[in-house]
């Protein structure tokens, strides 16, 4: 979890997905992360990664692997026919315990943080993208 001065919370995991230490309050963030990425290559995860990778990307920081909540709740809640549900952490963890989900945001645009726009993508438009 990261904050408006640059610092944030890492929240150590063991493989189960079950706390492995108290929560690290660090100021630097990017380093943080810099730093157990090159230690340990731990798999992070991201409430939603629009709100923290864009940042290490500017910095150089790379990882090699994460996920990303909120993307993943809204896959499988696309592949479940219920697109438009709430898709946050806070929705995710509602739903796994029982409780209301409350309201679903906007998309994401990858890389910005910003809602998207309803332009279609180009492959719906007959066009094929190149890679």
């Amino acid at each position: 979890m990261s904050d408006e001065r640059g610092g944030g919370v890492l929240c150590p995991l063991d493989a189960t997905g079950q706390p492995s230490g108290p929560p690290e309050t660090v100021t630097d963030l990017v380093a943080a992360v810099a730093a157990r990425e090159a230690a340990e290559h731990p798999r992070w995860v991201w409430a939603t990664a629009p709100a923290v990778y864009p940042t290490l990307v500017r910095a150089g920081v790379r990882v090699d692997r994460c996920h990303d909540v909120e993307l993943t709740e809204a896959l499988l809640l696309g592949h479940a026919g219920r697109w438009g549900e709430p898709r946050s952490l806070a929705a995710a963890w509602a739903r796994l315990t029982g409780a209301a989900a409350g309201r679903a945001a906007p998309p994401h645009h990858p890389g910005t943080g910003r809602a998207r726009s309803s332009t279609p993508c180009p492959a719906r438009r007959g066009r094929a993208s190149r890679h």
